[in-house]
């Protein structure tokens, strides 16, 4: 009787443990999740001859990430002069600053959103 009471005690502690261990990883991925959803900011220069044309209709961000807020839809065709760019931190992937053409209008766009006309970026 003893020997199954304590059969029945470590397993138990051992379904416990599991649940446990399941909770930190379930932790870490929304820990992680929460991370990625940030809208980073960077010094800019405008140290870059590029332009740019968006694919389709995207908003001009007011930082590096999709979850930054919008400056104003850009449409597809819209030339966009770059100053620099830089990683998004998040993804990896290349964010342009720069000013849309024929305007002061000024902000970031993912480079996925759009395809070199011309000429040459740097970094920021």
């Amino acid at each position: 009787m003893r020997v199954q009471r304590i059969k029945q005690k470590t397993a138990a502690v051992l379904a416990s443990a599991i649940v446990m261990a399941g909770l930190g990883v379930v932790t870490g991925v929304l820990s992680a999740s929460a991370q990625a959803a940030e809208c980073h900011q960077n010094s800019v220069q405008n140290n870059s001859d590029q332009v740019l044309r968006m694919k389709g209709d995207y908003n001009l961000k007011n930082g590096i990430g999709s979850v930054c807020g919008n400056i104003t839809l850009l449409s597809e065709g819209t030339i966009f002069y770059v100053w620099c760019f830089v990683l998004n931190p998040d993804s990896g992937k290349v964010w342009n600053y720069g000013r849309v053409k024929g305007t002061q209008t000024k902000g970031w766009i993912s480079n996925d959103n759009a395809t070199h006309v011309s000429g040459t970026a740097d970094w920021c």
